[in-house]
């Protein structure tokens, strides 16, 4: 795999991808007044998501927008997420940057790609925070370091101790207790093999169990 120098556009950078959701607003109208009290009772709680091997079909540093693919349920999820009032927030390493496997712009069009089939479906998420660097760099931003939710919580007001983390790796749910967040391991991805490493508070076979779980406790 021939390597791409990102050095000098992605050093020391927490980087952020936004949303479009105006088409999603403007359903708040036809809410029942039973959703308006979810939405505003849960208003400054997250729910944070790996994207890899939770939301997406778990790939060796992907980088072909084509092959991004929703796991079953990812959809359903982030509604419910949506119609319950929670912040929904993606958190991902992609350190495939920081190595040379490819460039930012490659990374931003899967992400794109990613959104795009999130509103092809009817829904969507707040805001993507994404680390480029390298384990070795040893940045505060790469999971399980807090640097990314500890901007999503300033950006959004986020109250970290009434959200959760749902992820399949390792790093996952130390980075949601190090940050004082409920944690949720899903048995998609790499989820069998961290089961074995780590306690999360809550193990769900997908992403729709585990929204099903977490709601049932809001």
């Amino acid at each position: 795999m021939q390597k791409v120098d990102n050095t000098e556009e992605t050093r020391g950078k927490i980087i952020g991808d936004f949303i479009d959701y105006k088409f999603f607003k403007l359903t708040l109208k036809k809410l029942t007044p039973n959703h308006r009290y979810n939405i505003i009772s849960n208003m400054n709680c997250a729910i944070f998501m790996d994207r890899d091997g939770t939301i997406i079909k778990e790939l060796p540093y992907i980088s072909e927008p084509e092959k991004v693919e929703l796991l079953q349920g990812a959809v359903s999820a982030i509604k419910l997420f949506r119609a319950k009032g929670f912040k929904v927030i993606i958190i991902t390493n992609q350190s495939g940057v920081g190595r040379g496997y490819f460039s930012l712009r490659t990374l931003k069009m899967v992400n794109q790609r990613l959104f795009n089939l999130l509103k092809h479906n009817g829904t969507c998420v707040d805001k993507l925070y994404f680390c480029t660097h390298k384990p070795e760099d040893n940045c505060e931003c790469r999971k399980p370091k807090t640097g990314m939710i500890e901007q999503a919580k300033k950006e959004f007001d986020i109250s970290l101790k009434d959200s959760y983390i749902i992820g399949d790796k390792l790093e996952d749910i130390e980075l949601g207790k190090a940050a004082g967040i409920r944690t949720v391991l899903v048995m998609t991805g790499h989820g069998k093999e961290t089961g074995k490493k780590v306690t999360p508070n809550f193990v769900a076979k997908d992403l729709i169990e585990a929204a099903n779980w977490i709601c049932s406790q809001s």
